[in-house]
């Protein structure tokens, strides 16, 4: 699933999604995202959001 998809779900806005790919503070396994298109798989890996 996308990234931006998977925080949407959650709620969180487009803004804030950009704002915090911004800052480093999504971070997928430990390391910060590269980007909202991303492909996550959650039964694999794990997302944190800080924003």
């Amino acid at each position: 699933m996308r990234l931006d998809n998977l925080l949407a779900q959650e709620k969180i806005s487009r803004k804030a999604m950009k704002q915090a790919l911004l800052k480093g503070e999504i971070l997928v396994d430990g390391c910060p995202a590269r980007s909202l298109a991303q492909n996550i798989d959650t039964g694999l890996q794990e997302l944190l959001f800080q924003g």
